[in-house]
């Protein structure tokens, strides 16, 4: 989590033009969702009794009833139990729906033929916002792949991967990484004869460096498999098993606070 932060800190610091354009696009963006919105709503309100040739006004009103409908579901439906598996179908049963309503509205307005000059009060704001949502359909998951791609290039990937990768894990044995045997740079167990017999320095299986670089402690786990330091302890924040073979590294650790009140630490960790 701390690593992750750091690595959205020195994003922000090398990219801060374009991300002050996106925010303030973002900002006018919500403003202009926020009026047709109420555009809308304040036409179904005025105007739903006006003769329009396609039943705009039962559009809108299931389309704002349904607004609040998937939230109430998963509020009532998801428990803290739940996996993430089955909270992504329910999700995805809940689009669905949402989906079909959008169709409808398109029908509506492309089907339309007298609408506009009998209820334009009504026609416009229908119209103006299932525009908005079909680009909102789109647009959405593009801006996410955007965003991952400029994520991506300023973080080497495996790392940011293995950053984001500890939300939501379970327990971990981030302190008995600390206390795993330290192997010197240039050890023989670190280097490793190829297929043609040639010797190369191991890398590290998270990270993908060699284990050369004297500034970075390299350690062995009880299964024989070699690391940097930081990098495993990052990867057991919220694992117990060996990246490599899936062995158990060691129990999860136990956070025990000190009499003085300090932060919490593991037992048998350096402080």
């Amino acid at each position: 989590m701390e690593q992750l932060m750091e690595d959205m800190q020195a994003l922000s610091a090398r990219h801060w033009l374009p991300l002050s354009i996106a925010f303030v696009f973002l900002v006018i963006w919500v403003v202009l969702c926020f009026y047709i919105w109420l555009s809308a709503f304040s036409a179904l309100v005025s105007h739903a009794n006006k003769p329009c040739d396609e039943p705009l006004k039962y559009y809108l009103l299931i389309a704002f009833v349904y607004l609040c409908i998937p939230q109430q579901v998963v509020a009532n439906v998801a428990t803290p139990s739940m996996t993430d598996e089955k909270r992504a179908v329910l999700m995805q049963a809940l689009f669905l729906p949402s989906f079909l309503i959008l169709v409808l509205g398109l029908s509506m307005v492309w089907y339309s033929k007298t609408c506009s000059e009998t209820n334009p009060e009504l026609f416009y704001p229908a119209r103006r916002m299932i525009y908005l949502q079909v680009f909102t359909m789109v647009a959405a998951p593009l801006l996410a792949v955007i965003s991952l791609i400029v994520l991506l290039s300023a973080t080497p990937w495996r790392t940011f991967l293995l950053n984001v990768s500890q939300f939501g894990g379970g327990p971990g044995c981030a302190g008995a990484v600390r206390n795993l045997p330290q192997v010197p740079v240039g050890a023989p167990e670190l280097v490793s004869e190829g297929s043609e017999g040639e010797a190369s320095i191991k890398a590290c299986p998270i990270c993908l460096e060699e284990l050369s670089d004297p500034g970075k402690d390299i350690v062995r786990t009880p299964c024989g498999h070699h690391f940097h330091r930081s990098c495993l302890a990052t990867w057991c924040t919220s694992r117990l098993t060996c990246p490599v073979c899936r062995d158990r590294i060691a129990e999860p650790d136990q956070e025990v606070p000190d009499q003085a009140g300090a932060p919490l630490v593991a037992p048998g960790a350096e402080p």
